[in-house]
Parts: structure tokens; sequence; C-alpha cells
């Protein structure tokens, strides 16, 4: 499994932010809570609890944190190996306490995110009609990622989590984010060239939802930093998924309450052919 993603690079109290990063200093709040951060990863001082029972090989359903219900609901798709990455990312989100946000935080950048999620449906589906020798060389990559991702796609995916899980993990295999390069689109993104969350849930929402799933982008903050990450539905199971903390696919709890809007662009911006 991918380690957790390099961008546990900021600290819990001050995430990565929506209009780019924070720096690396610690908050109080931090020190409180027993964290330690360094420019890649998050480390806890006290170790988090337990929360797989191996006896059982099911998840201990709690509030918040990761979704238990819904990895036990497909625990037979579940590696016993990464448990400890789970219990990490379990303890990351306990943490990390997100808000609704104000309708007029962050509104240019999150215009700057519509429009630019809008630009890489375009260049996906061109990308995708498109002969890869047709294509400029900063596309090639793109193409082979769409290439790839036929091979796992299913002509009706929305109740398909193997399928979801696949895709997802395949499209975050090379993505490292990075605020020194921003506002960058979905075909640098998924090349490992940086990108900030915003420039990655524009990356990964399109070509999630050009293959049929349902999903959509919530919107949130710790105090003054702003944050996007993805909403998932599969059958009748609701989940959060965050791209840019953490590299595999990892069902989290509703960060912000029920109360959250959810967002998604028009059927016009997201149909394949």
């Amino acid at each position: 499994m991918t380690k957790l993603r390099n961008a546990l690079y900021s600290s819990l109290a001050v995430p990565l932010i929506f209009y780019g990063c924070s720096n690396n200093q610690k908050t109080s709040d931090e020190k409180k809570q027993g964290v330690e951060t360094t420019n890649k990863v998050m480390i806890l001082k006290t170790p988090p609890p337990e929360i797989y029972d191996t006896k059982t090989e099911m998840f201990l359903e709690k509030k918040g944190g990761i979704d238990e219900k819904v990895i036990n609901e497909y625990i037979k798709y579940f590696d016993k190996s990464d448990a400890p990455f789970y219990k990490t990312v379990d303890s990351v989100e306990e943490t990390s306490k997100f808000y609704e946000t104000k309708e007029n935080d962050g509104i240019l950048s999150e215009l700057g995110m519509y429009v630019n999620m809008i630009h890489n449906f375009r260049i996906i589906k061109e990308a995708d009609e498109a002969k890869i020798e047709d294509l400029k060389k900063e596309y090639a990559p793109l193409k082979k990622l769409l290439i790839r991702l036929d091979r796992i796609h299913e002509k009706d995916p929305r109740d398909n989590y193997e399928e979801f899980e696949k895709m997802y993990d395949l499209i975050g295999r090379d993505v490292d984010p990075s605020y020194k390069k921003t506002d960058i689109g979905v075909e640098e993104v998924i090349s490992g060239k940086g990108g900030v969350c915003r420039d990655i849930v524009a990356a990964y929402y399109p070509l999630l939802a050009y293959y049929g799933f349902d999903v959509s982008f919530k919107e949130g903050g710790i105090g003054k930093a702003l944050h996007v990450w993805l909403h998932a539905r599969i059958k009748d199971k609701e989940f959060d998924l965050d791209p840019t903390w953490y590299a595999p696919m990892i069902p989290l709890e509703d960060r912000i309450g029920n109360s959250c809007e959810v967002h998604v662009l028009k059927d016009k911006f997201t149909t394949r052919r």
C-alpha cells in the first residue's frame, strides 16, 4: 500500500489550506495535542488506540475518524497489513476538526477551482478521444492513465466499490502535493508536479465523475485555513475522501456534519461521450 501522503506536511491545526499551504511552525494547539510535525509526515507522540479487532477481523465502530461502517461493509477488499495506516489516519482525523465555511470564505480560490475543474473535464475528454501520438507531450501521461482506467472500468460502476478503490488508487499513484507549484491542470497533478488541495480535487473529481462515479466535493476549514476534499456515494453508503492528505483510499466519516452542502458541476461538464 502506498505510504500516507507526504502532504501531511503541514499541521493538524492548520492543514493544507484551500488557497495555498500553511507553514510548518507548530501551534499551541498542536503542542497540547501531543503532535510533532516534519515537512513530510505527522508523528503522534502517543500511540493511537487500536481500531481493528484481529479476532473478528472487523473494525471497531465509533463516531468520527475513519468510516468503519463503510470499511466493514467492504472488508473483503481490505488488506490486514494496512491496519497501521488506518489507525494513524483515524487519529489524525479525530484531531482535525473542520467547520463549514462561510459563504464568502475563499471565494476567489473557489471560483478558480471551478474553472480548473471545467478545464480538466475538457482536457480529459479530448485526451480520451485522441490518439496518443496526436497529443502534446505534456498530455501523454494523462492519456496513458485513461487507458489504464479503461481496463478497470465497467459500464455502470456506481455500485462497484472495488472498481472505485482501484481507480482512486491508480489516479493518485504519482500525485505529489506541493505548495511550490499551484493552480495546475490535471495533466500536471497526475504526473506528480505539485498542486494543493484545490488542484488535486479538481483532478480527482473530473476523472472519477467522467467514469460515472457518484462523487462531489466539500469545503471546510480550521481557524483561518480552508480546505477542500471529495465526497462519494457507493450504493447507499456515503463517505468523505481526502486525496491531498492521504494517498490510499481511506473512507472518512462526515467531517463537518450532515448540514454541509456538497458541490457538483453541471452534467454538461461531466459527460463522457
